[in-house]
């Protein structure tokens, strides 16, 4: 069955499954066991798609077995054996046919279908979704995660009803809070995301919805209404969220339920009295609850709540819930640890007095010079009697865990300073405890290395553990640093990276010794820099340009390299399977001295393309950014060294070395414009081929006029060509409204006309041709909007 017939039929079965007599029940419970039948026998992908359209259709008139039988497919699509219609057999192994045709394909239409029942037997379905909220596959986690959202937000029409049908109020989240509270810890756990996301919905402080009409999409969103359902369904929300809280161990599950609290009791814009009053008194719950944690709860925690309550401080109307986030700062003030923690490793903690204006102006300076103040002070106090302390202090927020080193930067410039004022302390660190502080040791080593003697004793560590080939990554960043850097040492980290195929440390080696780099002393740099970049190569990596190109020295290295280095970078460049603004930087910096070259890289991307198995290689990005800027300034060399990858395949040039020179030259500049005419006025009407596939990227663009004109004079009268002109002036590129498509053609039709003016016969005749064509589309596409309204208009009807 077609695509066009299961949409007819599916609109026919939604007509039939509104009617409520019993010849359409009885109707529909035979479609509906036929479906289901289909769904548990069939193995074709085809008729197991069609049978889940159905059930996405009348499954509401029989929303128990629909259940049933839906979960019952979702239990066993992964391990069926799936079959495809004749003539697809050869393809059904292919990537990107079992993406968009495979089993999980077949899953997300049956949790769609399972998503239109929410409301008719909410726990059913909640037995079905949230499970697979922690899914194995992303593809199907993502799917319930989004209908698990859909079930829980509050929706207008749900709440409120339409015209047609009454509204439910809150009752499908008392529902889906019923569900959560009975959930078991573990459950909770496992299906981590799915149980965020049905508390965060239901705490939700808006109520939204969506209508349609033939012409737009109208989404409103109100306050959260202050009904008894409402505020019963929050108050039980907000009381599972503190009742769980202790019970969950991991640090970024309890700061998410600290997020979702501070969530849940944000005023809307336009609440009313009541809801305002009924938020109030949430938040001073929420309040409360962080106010007991204050004192004693995991510092990077105490934090976010600190941040929290000042929030809530400021943004509060009620006065009671401004003295109870107070009373939050004086427990906070109280906790001599997280004072600490604040000021070496949090970037979110309140520092000064609440109660004054607040005034952000330069806040983060002068809180960045307070913290840094207040860290020297720290390490001012380490004295033999505490000097435990604070080693066990450091060792544990050396653990803490972040996605990168943008947290840290106080607490690592704190450790550089300790280590270059207290030297032994530093040393006991790194000789003790260097796997327990392993992501620090770099700013320990630095420090070190500044006080006397110690650059010798830092060598001396970095040789014991090059001996083992440790912390190979560490030392290479340590050597970043001009005080502590030796060519040798680096050299010998270099090799060892390299033997350990550890890409990591071997970009590391590449930095530094591009941050060693200097006019005088480029020597060594560049061959080290070299030796990484071949190793990088043969791993098949360029992991080394999103570590590089932002580098203050890297414009300065890169200029510095001859013609065969730069062959060298452009060949590990290879690897990428698309090029993205890090390497387009890279490419812009040696460009300026080599675009031939860099011209080249591309060209030969596009050569490669069609023998790599990989469906994600790019070998031209969509768009440039930067490097055509200094390819640009050669039109003749783009021209020439793009023109022998056309082979005769006129749509893999188009979209090739087409795409490409358009990339380059964008705005199609006179010079380039002339080189295009040059190349077809000399050559062969493959030549003029060439020229046509490059316009056709310029979406119809006015100045591809003059170049098709020269083209209708070079051809002779009927060649096929004349009609791919037409095809290149015509295009548009985007429209906006119902008529834009008509509208662009009329405006190709007026500057058309000008051409029945034109000296040339050849040319008079293409443009009364041409302009023919045009008033046949403009009038066509008049009506096929017209149409397109009338049928629109009759689906959605008219907004009011």
């Amino acid at each position: 069955m077609t695509a066009m017939n299961n949409d007819l039929r599916n609109k026919a079965l939604a007509r039939l499954a509104a009617s409520r007599t019993s010849e359409a029940q009885t109707a529909l419970r035979d479609v509906f066991n036929q479906a289901c039948t289909e769904l548990n026998e069939q193995s074709q992908f085809d008729k197991l798609a069609s049978a889940l359209e159905v059930l996405q259709t009348i499954a509401h008139r029989f929303p128990e077995d629909a259940v049933t039988a839906l979960a019952t497919f979702l239990k066993d699509a992964e391990t069926r054996s799936l079959t495809y219609a004749e003539g697809y057999e050869v393809v059904a192994n292919d990537e990107f046919f079992g993406e968009v045709y495979g089993a999980p394909s077949l899953m997300v239409k049956a949790i769609e279908a399972m998503s239109t029942l929410r409301y008719l037997v909410t726990a059913s379905v909640l037995g079905v979704l949230h499970p697979l909220s922690a899914h194995h596959l992303d593809k199907i986690r993502k799917a319930a995660i989004e209908h698990l959202e859909h079930a829980a937000a509050y929706n207008i029409s749900v709440f409120f009803g339409t015209k047609e049908v009454p509204g439910i109020g809150a009752y499908p989240q008392q529902q889906i809070l019923t569900f959560v509270e009975q959930l078991k810890i573990e459950e909770v756990k496992t299906c981590w995301a799915g149980t965020l996301v049905l508390i965060e919905k239901l705490l939700s402080e808006e109520v939204r919805g969506t209508e349609w009409s033939y012409n737009q999409v109208v989404i409103s969103h109100i306050a959260i209404p202050a009904s008894d359902q409402v505020a019963e369904v929050r108050q039980r929300a907000i009381a599972w969220v503190i009742g769980i809280y202790p019970r969950l161990d991991a640090v970024r599950h309890r700061s998410r339920l600290l997020n979702v609290l501070h969530g849940a009791i944000r005023n809307p814009r336009g609440a009313g009295e009541a809801s305002v009053a009924m938020i109030s008194k949430d938040a001073l719950t929420v309040v409360q609850f962080f106010r007991s944690l204050a004192a004693t709860e995991l510092p990077q925690l105490v934090e976010k709540i600190e941040h929290h309550s000042y929030w809530i401080f400021f943004h509060s109307p009620a006065e009671e819930v401004r003295a109870a986030a107070l009373d939050v700062k004086t427990a906070a003030d109280g906790n001599s640890e997280y004072q600490i923690f604040k000021v070496l490793i949090g970037f979110e903690g309140i520092f000064g007095e609440w109660t004054r204006e607040r005034n952000s102006e330069g806040n983060w300076d002068r809180k960045d010079k307070l913290r840094k103040a207040l860290s020297t002070s720290f390490i001012e106090s380490i004295a033999p009697e505490n000097e435990s302390v604070w080693l066990d202090r450091i060792l544990r927020y050396s653990q803490i865990e972040s996605d990168d080193m943008a947290t840290f930067p106080v607490y690592i410039d704190f450790l550089e300073r300790l280590a270059a004022q207290r030297g032994d302390f530093a040393l006991r660190l790194i000789q003790d405890h260097g796997a327990e502080v392993d992501g620090f040791l770099v700013p320990l080593l630095r420090g070190l290395a500044t006080t006397d003697g110690g650059r010798e004793i830092a060598w001396r560590i970095i040789d014991g553990w090059l001996l083992e080939s440790k912390y190979l990554l560490q030392i290479a960043y340590s050597l970043d640093d001009s005080a502590i850097f030796s060519p040798e040492l680096l050299a010998r980290v270099l090799d060892k990276a390299i033997e350990a195929k550890q890409i990591r440390a071997i970009v590391a080696c590449m930095s530094s010794a591009v941050s060693n780099f200097s006019v005088d002393h480029s020597r060594e740099p560049i061959r080290l820099f070299a030796l990484g970049l071949t190793a990088l190569t043969a791993l098949k990596s360029s992991a080394w340009i999103f570590e590089l190109w932002f580098r203050p020295k890297i414009k300065e290295f890169l200029g510095a390299l001859d013609a065969t280095l730069v062959d060298s970078v452009l060949e590990n460049l290879e690897n990428l399977e698309e090029i993205d603004y890090h390497a387009e930087e890279v490419l812009y910096i040696l460009a300026q001295a080599h675009a031939g070259r860099v011209l080249k890289f591309f060209v030969d991307r596009l050569k490669a393309a069609p023998a790599l198995e990989s469906s994600k290689f790019e070998a031209v990005p969509f768009e440039l950014h930067k490097v055509n800027e200094a390819l640009a300034q050669h039109p003749r060399d783009c021209v020439a060294a793009v023109r022998p990858l056309y082979d005769g395949d006129y749509a893999a040039f188009l979209y090739g070395g087409g795409r490409l020179l358009k990339n380059i030259f964008p705005a199609l500049p006179p010079e380039f414009a002339q080189e295009l005419g040059l190349l077809m006025e000399a050559g062969s009407k493959a030549d003029i081929e060439v020229v046509l596939a490059v316009l056709r990227n310029y979406d119809g663009k006015s100045a591809v006029a003059p170049l098709c004109l020269k083209i209708v004079d070079l051809l002779p009268e009927g060649d096929e060509l004349l009609e791919e002109i037409e095809v290149v002036l015509e295009s548009t590129g985007v429209v906006t409204g119902e008529f834009g498509f008509a509208e662009a053609m009329e405006e190709k039709r007026q500057e058309a006309s000008a051409w029945l003016n034109s000296g040339s016969d050849k040319t008079r005749k293409f443009a009364e041709t041409y302009i023919a064509a045009l008033e046949r589309r403009i009038v066509a596409e008049r009506a096929r909007a017209t149409e397109s309204i009338v049928l629109r208009k009759a689906q959605y009807g008219e907004y009011d």
